[in-house]
């Protein structure tokens, strides 16, 4: 007999009643349950059966011994639990189970104590897991079980958490691809190819499934963008490129195909950095225990909350007593403060209960009450706050606040970049350092864990460069299928022998080897010679195949076999990122001490996840959580530490969600997986206590209205919201300017929260209508820094940065630079000295707020479309943000007939109609003259209609001089005194110059012309003078030059004849012997016949001999003192040369003092000097040498002066330029009007400071405004230059000129003279102007013509005089 047969009848009889179930059948049904083959269809028949649930319950709480639920028990649940695809009635079969908790009871007490086994623990674990998520009936008991220690800690450490690529149940997770997982913990960060390619949607589990947040949507939502980035790169859709950033995740693609995943590693300054999820993915991988579980995840309507663990009751007991009472003393404020009855709630809540949510409408001062609270805890309890933001905007605004309220810096620390000006010295390299020291112990260990990176390091370049030099070959493959795929490996065995015992021969002659018959296969051939062998006929189904399936069967064992080779570089990989995680953490270990010795610790959410080990090590005790109502629920959890005992979540849930970029998990797409829902939401949807605040601080009361009546209906306004000045210009303070131009597609962008458009949405009209808007506001005295451009869409804020550049410098925040930048319709941002104003869009401004608000709402079309615009969170902020005025353009009936949203649109244009806000175009009015009332339908009629930002009527207000009156059209000074009159007046100067000046300025004196040739004409005095000092220098210069020439030829002439000297001694030497006689006394006739010597020295001397005096004896002591006998003079020559002693003495002197003491030597002088009887040739010698030294010496001198008179006259000019220079600069202030007292400005090292003290320009900007007078200036004149060219031209022509020669005045349709009676329109200038130039050429060829007529007529004529003839008809 067949039991299974046995089996299913009993079970079909039991769920009919014709068996009844008892305790003999217990079992038996149990097991018949078992065999079915279908759990769905079995749970199915079992719920629908009257009997069926019954028989169950009755079934799993007649035996609840250990050997039941490890067995018996275990079995069924593991069966039922593998239909996870039915839902609630799978829950209603296992509520049937657990209620009463007969079995229940035995059952957790039994995992409790240890008594389970594997599997029985893993059937415990799902079923309190299922149990804990019903969407129906009171779960609390069975989360109070699961909080108990003693089961998590069975939990976590249970053997039983999955592990590999399970079979994917139906619906459930694990088993798509290579990375799904059951246990979420399993699942890498980043992705892998075989993810990115899968088609089959995530498991991701609804909201109303599990209250806390998904890791899995998260990520999800991370892949979403990058899936968007992989189809643009394989041309699937179309975008312009990106810019990558620094460390951006980057997909490497070869043909199509996913090869890797890698990060940019880019030294260049970040344009936009959109918070990045994987360090908070990772964060929550991490989570084991959630903080404040009772109040976030598990709180039911009617719990107590519980209380704050320290609470500052020196602030809450006199507060909640007197709630009026003035915090100045209390909270030692620098000024008073009385907080009203919502704002008292609000800090009473926040400073005593474990979880505080303050809801805070627009305007309302949220950020206010967070900065009294952190104030009180700070000062009055020991805690630590973390306070966290979502962006770094709104970081830097928050510690703003601390610091203005009181908190001091060094309490203060701020981690993350990108920090504006006032709070950068509270990030963590500008705190001061802690003192922190590191035993040999730690050193030791750094030492081995940089040891072991770098090992690892290279273990993995040398596992890479295998895998990149192996080669997948067929034996390779053939290795890898005998193990893994044995059907394959059968059906390409070769045989080695045929059934003879001979060995198989190929086509070429040789052996066949193993890989035969796997490379026929794989080129798609036959078995050949072997389809005849068993393994052959055996696999035909493999043998069959068609090439493309062979192709991919080949390419998954390749990628399989590569995967194993990749497996020892992932195991290396791991371990050396987690090597240089733990140098990380020894490194940080300075950052810890640095937060542990502060009391407030700030950060965005992606920076308490990147920094979450270095805050958990500093211990906070409060988090405090900005804007709560924009940052997703898993931000927030990443941001509790362990130890967190106070949260504190500060936002408005009815204004804008989380930013995700997945649509498809939106609370708006309504599939109920609801990513973009935060906590702050969910608690308050929830039903969790919050306080509201009630009184806003923003918004004049006719804005507030729109809002109190659509969102906020107990909203109260403040008394200092009423009684402001109405908006100048303009007839309303909201103005909706309706219109009927059509949009645009930009197909170059998407808007992420527009999922049914295919690109972003454009409006010329209004882009161009909001520029006009804006240069009119100006001219109203509104500057830049109080307005602000909103639209909705990316592809409108590109086209207003464009429009808006023509006058401001558009500054968008990082949001939305980001987006722009990713699609390539914007490039990092230029220095421009236009006037800057804020440009977003709606979803990047929330939180911030205007003066005036001028909001595109771009949506105009046939269709009524107007996309995510219906929601009305987006159309809160957006009425929300403007604090005086409010102005919108959009087309009211695409709005009010949308298909959805026209609800919201309809309330909202009611309101607008019932306040007489609703106009055809922009409803100006003349401040000066009231009665003038313009409606401006296109953006071309400002420029007629209100040129200056008036009306039209000329101005006529008395100016300052008393004589004239205004003569511009009307505009919005008031005030004449300090406009200068521009009337201009004529006059001569003595000299008959004409003079030109304006009624503010006096008549010049002196007259400049005359003062500009004076200064010519001194000027050219000057150079006259310069260049005649010049030559004169020159000339002397030449003559010193020509002198030493002259005194050196001279020189040069000496040396032939002190060779004739020599010469000459030579031969009296010879003719008076060697010994040392007295000569003979020469004739007494013999010195007069000698000749004197030749003073110039141009040709040698004659032959002279040598004069002696007669002498009788002659000592040897006098021979030995000189070389030739020394000769006296005789009485006649002495005398001669003592008359004559002084000049050459003089010399012989001077020669012997250069000698003596300045080391001047010359050995053609000295040689000459030592030679007797040429007395006359050393004295001429002496005499030159002394006037070459002089001359030397004179023009070393002139050269001196020479220089120092070019010095002088270098130093002279510079400080007559400095002069100028500093005068135009005096005259340049003067101009510019910095100082109203016109005093005079004081040169200091950064600039000028005015005389007052009161006023300073820096040299940059005193150089800006240099080169914009420069460029003006030079505008002018060429517009002047161009004027004057017209006026010349409408004088010279023949239509339309006028008489009298009066000036012509331009007019925008062409030219009017100044008598008013006659006008030339431009085209008719035009046409004049293009046929001048034919009317020239035509009247000099008839010139030329009459003059070769008058040439030919007087060469014939016979007249003599040859004058012209006269030309007749």
């Amino acid at each position: 007999m067949n039991r299974t047969a046995q089996l299913e009848k009993r079970f079909n009889d039991i769920l009919r009643g014709k068996v009844p179930a008892d305790a003999r059948s217990y079992a038996l049904f149990l097991e018949a349950i078992c065999t079915q083959q279908d759990p769905a269809a079995c749970i199915n028949k079992i719920t629908e059966s009257s009997h069926g649930s019954s028989a169950v319950q009755a079934a799993m709480r007649h035996n609840t011994n250990s050997q039941f639920l490890n067995g018996t028990a275990t079995t069924l649940l593991t069966y039922l639990f593998r239909a996870t695809d039915l839902g609630d009635v799978l829950d209603q079969l296992l509520v049937a189970i657990v209620d009463p908790p007969i079995f229940w009871t035995a059952f957790s007490q039994a995992f409790d104590q240890g008594e389970l086994n594997e599997p029985a623990q893993e059937a415990f674990a799902v079923l309190l897991l299922r149990l804990m998520c019903l969407t129906t009936g009171n779960t609390s008991s069975y989360r109070d079980f699961a909080k108990k220690p003693s089961i998590l800690t069975r939990l976590l450490d249970s053997s039983q958490q999955t592990s590999g690529t399970p079979v994917a149940a139906v619906g459930g997770p694990g088993g798509r691809h290579d990375n799904d997982f059951d246990d979420f913990r399993e699942i890498s960060i980043l992705p892998t190819a075989d993810e990115i390619l899968c088609q089959q949607p995530p498991f991701i589990r609804p909201s109303s499934v599990l209250e806390d947040p998904d890791g899995e949507a998260t990520r999800t939502d991370m892949l979403y963008e990058m899936r968007e980035e992989i189809q643009t790169a394989i041309g699937q859709k179309k975008r312009a490129s990106p810019i990558l950033k620094h460390q951006s995740l980057v997909c490497i693609l070869s043909e199509n195909q996913i090869i890797s995943l890698a990060s940019v590693n880019r030294v260049e300054a970040l344009l936009a950095e959109k918070p990045p999820v994987i360090p908070v993915l990772k964060a929550l991988q991490k989570t084991q225990v959630i903080p404040l579980s009772e109040e976030l995840l598990f709180w039911k309507d009617g719990n107590i909350i519980g209380s704050a663990a320290v609470t500052a009751a020196r602030v809450t007991r006199p507060l909640a007593m007197n709630p009026s009472m003035d915090l100045k003393r209390l909270l030692e404020l620098s000024s008073s403060i009385v907080l009203d009855k919502s704002q008292a709630a609000s800090l009473l809540a926040g400073l005593t209960q474990k979880l505080s949510l303050i809801q805070g409408p627009p305007g309302t001062g949220k950020s206010f009450i967070g900065a009294l609270l952190a104030k009180a805890i700070h000062d009055h309890t020991e805690q630590k706050i973390l306070v966290v933001c979502y962006t770094n905007h709104a970081l830097d605004q928050f510690l703003e606040d601390l610091m203005k309220i009181g908190i001091p810096d060094t309490s203060m620390v701020r981690l993350g970049s990108r920090a504006n000006a006032q709070v950068a010295h509270l990030g963590i390299a500008g705190q001061k350092k802690e003192h922190f020291s590191r035993s040999k112990a730690d050193w030791a260990i750094i030492n081995n864990l940089k040891a072991s990176s770098m090992i690892y390091c290279r273990d993995l370049e040398t596992a890479m460069g295998k895998l990149m030099a192996s080669k997948i070959d067929f034996m390779g493959i053939l290795t890898y299928i005998e193990f893994r795929e044995p059907t394959y490996f059968n059906a390409f065995h070769v045989p080695e022998y045929d059934d003879w015992g001979m060995t198989r021969i190929g086509k070429d002659g040789k052996p066949v080897d193993a890989e035969e018959l796997i490379v026929r296969w794989t080129r798609g051939f036959d078995a050949g010679q072997f389809k005849t062998e068993l393994n052959v006929r055996e696999t035909q189904d493999i043998w069959t195949m068609p090439p493309d399936a062979r192709r991919k069967v080949m390419e998954r064992w390749k990628s399989e076999i590569y995967k194993i080779l990749l497996e020892e570089i992932c195991t290396l990989g791991t371990d050396y990122n987690e090597c240089q995680d733990q140098l990380m953490r020894r490194f940080g270990e300075a950052r810890v001490a640095t937060l542990m010795g502060k009391r407030i610790i700030g950060c965005t959410t992606t920076g308490a996840a990147m920094f979450a080990q270095d805050i958990r090590a500093a211990n906070p005790d409060v988090l405090l959580v900005e804007e709560a109502g924009e940052i997703l629920e898993s931000h927030v959890l990443t941001a509790l530490g362990q130890n967190t005992s106070q949260m504190i979540l500060i936002g408005d849930h009815q204004q804008l969600r989380p930013k995700v970029s997945n649509y498809k998990l939106t609370v708006e797409k309504g599939d109920g997986f609801e990513l973009n829902r935060s906590l702050f939401e969910r608690l308050v949807l929830k039903g969790f206590p919050h306080e509201t605040l009630t009184v806003q601080h923003r918004m004049r009361p006719e804005i507030s209205a729109f809002i109190r009546k659509l969102t906020y209906p107990d909203l109260m306004d403040a008394p200092k919201t009423r009684d402001r000045d109405d908006i100048r210009g303009v007839r309303n303070n909201i103005i909706f300017i309706d219109h009927t131009h059509l949009e645009d597609n930009d197909s170059r962008i998407s808007d992420k929260d527009d999922e049914a458009s295919s690109g972003s949405k454009q409006n010329t009209y209004e882009v161009e209508m909001v520029w006009k808007i804006v240069r009119y506001l100006a001219q109203q005295g509104y500057g830049t820094e109080r307005l602000v451009v909103l639209t909705p869409y990316l592809g409108q804020l590109s086209k207003l940065q464009d429009a808006l550049k023509r006058d401001n410098d558009p500054v968008l925040n990082d949001l939305d630079s980001h987006d722009l930048i990713r699609a390539g319709l914007m490039s990092p941002a230029e220095k421009t000295s236009k006037k800057r104003i804020r440009l977003a869009t709606i979803d990047n401004y929330q939180g911030e707020e205007s003066d005036i608000v001028i909001a595109s709402l771009t949506r105009s079309n046939e269709s009524n479309d107007i996309g995510f615009m219906n929601s009305p969170e987006r159309l809160n902020v957006l009425i929300s943000r403007a604090r005086d005025g409010l102005i919108l353009i959009g087309n009211s009936q695409t709005f009010i007939n949308a298909r959805k949203g026209r609800e919201l649109w309809g309330k909202f244009f009611e309101l607008v109609k019932q306040g007489n806000y609703m106009y055809e175009g922009f409803p100006i009015k003349c401040e000066r003259h009231p009665h003038r009332k313009v409606l401006i339908k296109s953006a071309s009629e400002f420029d007629t209609l209100c040129p200056n930002g008036g009306c039209t009527e000329i101005c006529g207000i008395m100016l300052n001089c008393g004589v004239h009156l205004c003569p511009l059209k009307c505009h919005q000074i008031s005030d004449h005194s300090q406009m200068p009159c521009q009337h201009p007046y004529l006059g001569r100067c003595p000299v008959n110059h004409q003079l030109k000046w304006k009624c503010h300025q006096s008549k010049p004196y002196p007259c400049p012309v005359c003062v500009k040739e004076a200064e010519r004409a001194e000027e050219k005095r000057k150079r006259e003078l310069e260049l005649e000092l010049k030559q004169k220098q020159l000339d002397a210069i030449v003559d010193v030059r020509e002198r030493a020439d002259a005194l050196e030829q001279k020189i040069k002439d000496i040396d032939p004849a002190r060779a004739n000297a020599q010469k000459a001694t030579a031969r009296v030497s010879l003719s008076f012997g060697t010994t040392n006689l007295v000569p003979p006394t020469p004739p007494s006739n013999l010195q007069s016949n000698v000749p004197p010597p030749n003073p110039t020295l141009s040709s040698p001397p004659p032959k002279l001999q040598p004069t002696m005096k007669p002498s009788t004896t002659q000592t040897p002591s006098d021979s030995k003192q000189s070389k030739y006998p020394q000769p006296k003079p005789s009485s006649s020559r002495t005398s001669t040369s003592l008359m004559n002693a002084s000049p050459e003495l003089a010399a012989r002197q001077d020669l012997l003092h250069q000698k003596q003491v300045n080391g001047k030597k010359n050995n053609a002088t000295d040689g000459i000097m030592e030679l007797t009887g040429l007395e006359d040739v050393e004295d001429t010698t002496e005499q030159l040498m002394h006037q070459l030294e002089t001359a030397r010496i004179r023009r070393l001198e002139a050269k001196a002066a020479r220089e120092k008179a070019l010095a002088a006259l270098k130093k002279k000019y510079e400080e007559e330029e400095r002069k100028r220079e500093e005068v135009q600069v005096q005259q340049s202030l003067q101009q510019m009007g910095v100082c109203p007292g016109g005093h005079c400005w004081i040169k200091l090292p950064q600039g000028y400071r005015c005389a007052c003290g009161t006023h300073f320009m820096s040299n940059d900007q005193l150089m800006r405004q240099q080169e914009a007078a420069l460029k003006k200036k030079q505008e002018d004149e060429e517009r002047k230059r161009e004027e004057a060219q017209v006026q010349q031209r409408l004088q010279q022509l023949e239509a339309g000129v006028c008489s009298a020669g009066y000036r012509w005045i331009k007019q925008s349709q062409g030219y009017r003279c100044a008598d008013g009676t006659h006008f030339i329109s431009n085209d008719q200038l035009m046409r004049q102007q293009e046929a001048a130039p034919k009317k020239k050429q035509e009247e000099e060829e008839r010139k030329r013509e009459e003059a070769q007529v008058q040439q030919r007529l007087c060469s014939k004529c016979s007249c003599a005089s040859k004058r012209p003839l006269a030309s007749e008809s």
